[in-house]
């Protein structure tokens, strides 16, 4: 995913982050003490919470900060782009809303681009409100794998059970599940799957 501006965090320094964290940080993000950036986060925060915590916070910042960037351009061919993208990264966050978000976009010729965008954010913030459960995560991850399900051999189909039952008992990371499906979109070269934002939802993998 690129950006033509990184998103603006204002870190409250309640722990003492080291400078090869900041760089870290600083390479894809401006940290601002501006109370009104595009996310608030206190360090201890970002030292202390659990990798899914963190997930879920990086990706609701990228996330909003993409739509933003979409509204600039004032495209509904853009904002159908989006919705596309990020299909199963909402699927993840709200099955109900992101099949809203559909049908909001499925009338959007007959809307004027602001009415669609104020009614499409209002829409998106409501789904990332609250973080997704292990079993909608997984659900993400089956209908992504779907698109090259016909193409996997069975060892395949197993490593891919295997590695999302691991997942839900808590033995390995969703980037470990993100990482199978990249490989599967690459080596069958689905350039659907390739393009979805739940497999790139941050720049940040460990930070």
């Amino acid at each position: 995913m690129e950006y033509k501006q990184k998103p603006a965090i204002c870190i409250e320094k309640d722990e003492e982050l080291s400078g090869e964290y900041l760089h870290r940080l600083e390479e894809h993000v401006n940290i601002t003490g501006n109370r009104h950036a595009d996310g608030n986060v206190s360090a201890s925060f970002l030292m202390h919470a659990s990798p899914e915590d963190l997930d879920d916070f990086w990706t609701k910042i990228f996330t909003l900060h993409r739509i933003r960037e979409v509204f600039e351009q004032e495209s509904k061919r853009q904002l159908f782009d989006f919705q596309s993208d990020h299909k199963y990264l909402l699927m993840a966050y709200s099955p109900g809303i992101q099949k809203q978000m559909g049908r909001l976009l499925a009338r959007g010729r007959e809307v004027p681009f602001f009415e669609l965008a104020e009614d499409y954010r209002q829409l998106l913030e409501k789904a990332v409100e609250s973080p997704p459960t292990r079993e909608r995560h997984v659900n993400a991850c089956e209908h992504i794998a779907g698109h090259v399900k016909r193409n996997l051999s069975g060892e395949e189909k197993e490593l891919l059970l295997r590695k999302l039952k691991q997942f839900v008992d808590g033995a390995i990371s969703l980037d470990e599940v993100r990482a199978l499906l990249k490989d599967f979109g690459h080596k069958y070269g689905d350039d659907y799957v390739l393009s979805q934002a739940y497999l790139y939802p941050h720049p940040f993998v460990s930070v």
